[in-house]
């Protein structure tokens, strides 16, 4: 419990606690005194109060207020209670009924202020926090908060507080991130501009120096008003690399009036004059990192899209941001959607321009801004003058995000020496399962994996130590699935051992569907064998969860989803080891004709498509048995692919349901990355090709994109594979800006477009018209001679399409 906590007035306790608005009119304390006997508060608000028609609530807390276990006093008063007086508005009560220990409230009403006089029966002082307090008050629409006013306890063991001082800037609740107060004083959330430094503590002990700090009332709140638990987070050492930089504006952003960069034309993020500025903030000189900028056009209710005033300008960075590293963003000369330039936040312009304040928690800032805007100005050549907005962000280290999937994977792998196998149980050996000559056998059983979560089923989470933020070993899963599907090609007329490809499944599906159409085609034309298991975390068996905790409003269960696809990673990779090891699939007679053993287990592969493609680059990243893979239609990161497809559409509207501020789902999507980094790929594709995660070797992958795809977003792909360095097979369909070229035959990694001649995707943060063509690369003839001659022990890439790929 925060030292605050330990000031304890038992007698002011309040059942309920008023909710009181972000943003409020200035306030002054004048004094505070409590005794064992009572309770005397007095101050002024620079706002006229009236308590007549929803009564008056009353807060006394200590900053930051967003820790919302640590009020002192925190009452509402009913309406009933007052009655108008000449001059103002008195409450008045017997101590036996006065609700919190209030038994008299006066409100001088005079010239648009209000004076403020509260008594009360008083409690024992047990001990005073060094933090300043605040007090807030509210009646019907109108709020006042003041400035934090320094409180000491008295050798009569009374509670005694200074005034306060005064400042329209402390209209904002302590413990928001200030530079978010517009040019009206006001702010849309607490966490704007996202993300920010300003929710990070100096923590020696971890790689980036800094320590996430997000207080519960500094989250958003779903409709019931219950906030975000910070707890998952403040373990991190910084926020994700793959970042959606978010701030408000009450009138939006003209984005062709202001020239922001678009996804269009990344090269416009990087001229000397383009009005968004994102950099290095410690590298020499003025290094910027290529980006775009986009307003929130999502759907809101009705499907009607997202507008000012509840719309977020976002900024994207079209490559994966370093591990570990602090980034400045700036922005100039944007203009409203009326046409009119933005003016600085009242915040931002006193630290810009070197007007003091009396809110301590911005001047504490002021160094750290100075070096900030210093830099812009001579690294950069931006003015300080030309800034309506600048700010800081650390990512977080690569130890921060992989350290909880690198020991589950080397703990596991330990319990297998060498090219040691797990358990498997075979329960089932079909011949002719689908009555199609293309496949002749289906073997279905399970296998031991080690287990590192709370249990073993859906809505499990991380067994992790708290001493050493690691998970813990929960005994063993002996029960995790797998189907092998095995072509007629390779059983007759002459059996034959087949490559072996670990199979990932789509969206909230599972592993039956290794026996689809396209894969049954694939693995009898090439001699290939399929294995599959179901991803843990987010297969048709947790659909229930995730929709619960959707319908439920309670995005702090989103663990549930991520940290159980650990385990479910980790699941695909033991997979692996099965179907290489020579003591694995291949040592049981149902994958052998008489003495003749079916699979091949020089190499196994892997093979991704949809979800299976997007998560299949954390396998790739993470393999120790698999060094080539296919990565169907993948992408990353999950932020940016999510309004980009018709796939969460549904979901999207269960969350508007529970959180029905436009303003916090936005800054929710990017909360979640910060967690879903650790066992998606953007926390792990910048190693997959150079092997440079811990006893790992060096992967070659190829990438599959259709254009204009409707459920996995090109452009997270094109981010994904820039951020890689990987090239695009030539001849293109498209030049696409940092991405390479290269002409096949070549030993490497490549990414292929096909095309479909429908209209190009959006530039907007919404999906594409529905089509089909994510399901319709796969099955093309030409991309799958391409798998057979990639996924082999001397593969490389070869071109079969003649000129660009497409249908023809």
């Amino acid at each position: 419990m925060r030292l605050a906590a330990a000031l304890l007035f038992a007698c002011l306790a309040s059942a309920a606690r008023a909710e009181i608005p972000l943003n409020c009119a200035p306030a002054q304390v004048t004094s505070v005194r409590l005794t064992a006997k009572a309770l005397r508060i007095q101050g002024w608000t620079e706002v006229a109060l009236d308590p007549t028609t929803d009564g008056l609530a009353l807060r006394l807390a200590p900053e930051p207020e967003t820790a919302l276990d640590d009020s002192y006093l925190d009452v509402t008063l009913p309406a009933a209670g007052f009655a108008a007086v000449r001059g103002g508005f008195r409450y008045q009560v017997d101590a036996d009924g006065a609700p919190g220990g209030i038994t008299d409230v006066r409100l001088g009403v005079r010239n648009g202020r209000t004076k403020v006089t509260v008594r009360g029966t008083g409690a024992e002082v047990v001990e005073v926090t060094r933090q300043p307090v605040r007090l807030v008050v509210s009646a019907a629409q109108t709020c006042a908060r003041s400035c934090g006013a320094t409180c000491r306890r008295t050798r009569s063991t009374a509670l005694t507080c200074k005034r306060s001082a005064r400042d329209a800037l402390c209209g904002l609740t302590s413990g928001c991130e200030p530079l978010g107060l517009g040019a009206d004083g006001t702010s849309r959330a607490c966490l704007l501009p996202y993300p920010s430094d300003f929710f990070t503590i100096a923590d020696d002990t971890a790689e980036t120096g800094r320590q996430v700090a997000y207080e519960r009332g500094a989250l958003p709140a779903n409709k019931d008003g219950g906030h975000l638990d910070p707890a998952d987070y403040n373990v991190l050492d910084g926020f994700s690399a793959g970042p959606v930089l978010a701030t408000h504006f009450p009138r939006g952003v003209d984005l062709a009036v202001s020239h922001v960069p678009p996804p269009t034309d990344f090269s416009a993020s990087l001229r000397a004059d383009s009005p968004t500025l994102l950099i290095e903030a410690d590298a020499p000189g003025c290094r910027r990192v290529l980006h775009f900028g986009e307003n929130d056009v999502s759907a809101d209710a009705n499907g009607v899209p997202i507008a000012p005033p509840d719309q977020v300008f976002m900024i994207r960075p079209g490559v994966r941001l370093r591990s570990g590293t602090r980034y400045l963003v700036a922005l100039r000369g944007l203009f409203d959607q009326a046409g009119v330039p933005i003016a600085p936040g009242a915040a931002f312009r006193a630290l810009r321009d070197g007007t003091k304040t009396r809110l301590a928690s911005l001047e504490a800032r002021r160094p750290a801004m100075e070096a900030i805007l210093a830099k812009l100005e001579t690294d950069c050549g931006v003015p300080r003058g030309e800034l309506l907005l600048a700010w800081d962000f650390t990512t977080a280290s690569d130890d921060s995000v992989q350290r909880h999937l690198l020991h589950m994977r080397d703990q596991t792998f330990a319990q297998l020496d060498g090219s040691a196998a797990p358990a498997f149980v075979v329960e089932s050996v079909e011949d002719d399962p689908l009555g199609d000559p293309r496949i002749c056998r289906r073997v279905q059983g399970t296998y031991s994996v080690p287990l590192w979560t709370t249990f073993n089923g859906p809505g499990s989470v991380l067994n992790l130590d708290p001493d050493t933020n690691l998970p813990v070993q929960n005994g063993t899963a002996d029960d995790v699935p797998f189907t092998v599907v095995i072509p007629c090609s390779l059983m007759n007329p002459t059996p034959a051992a087949g490559r072996p490809i670990v199979y990932g499944h789509g969206l909230l599906g599972d592993r039956g569907e290794v026996t689809a159409g396209n894969l049954r085609t694939l693995a009898n034309t090439y001699g290939f064998v399929l294995g599959a298991t179901d991803w843990q975390g987010f297969s048709q068996s947790d659909y229930g969860v995730i929709v619960g905790f959707l319908l439920d409003g309670d995005l702090s269960a989103f663990p549930k989803l991520s940290e159980r696809l650990h385990q479910g990673v980790l699941n695909q990779l033991v997979l692996a080891r099965l179907m290489r090891s020579p003591a694995g699939f291949a040592s049981h007679a149902a994958f052998r004709v008489g003495d003749t053993p079916l699979i091949d287990t020089t190499a196994v592969y892997w093979y991704g498509i949809s979800q299976g493609g997007i998560e299949g680059g954390v396998v790739m990243a993470l393999s120790q048995d698999i060094t080539r893979g296919v990565l169907g239609v993948p992408a990353a990161n999950y932020s940016t692919l999510l309004h980009r497809s018709v796939d969460f559409a549904p979901f999207f509207a269960l969350l508007r349901g529970t959180y029905p501020d436009a303003v916090a789902r936005t800054l929710l999507l990017g909360l979640i990355q910060q967690l879903w980094d650790r066992s998606e790929p953007n926390g792990w594709y910048h190693h997959t090709l150079s092997g440079t995660l811990p006893d790992t070797p060096p992967h070659q992958v190829l990438v599959h994109m259709a254009r204009s795809d409707a459920e996995v977003a090109n452009l997270g792909t094109q981010i994904m594979v820039r951020s890689m360095g990987i090239p695009q097979l030539f001849p293109v369909n498209q030049h696409y800006y940092g991405i390479a070229e290269a002409e096949a035959p070549f030993d490497g990694s490549a990414l292929i477009e096909s095309t479909f001649g429908l209209p190009d995707p959006p530039v907007t943060n919404t999906p594409p018209a529905e089509n089909d063509v994510h399901g319709r690369m796969r099955a093309l003839p030409a991309i799958q001679a391409q798998i057979d001659r990639f996924l082999r022990p001397d593969g490389r890439v070869e071109q079969f399409c003649t000129g660009p790929c497409d249908p023809e």
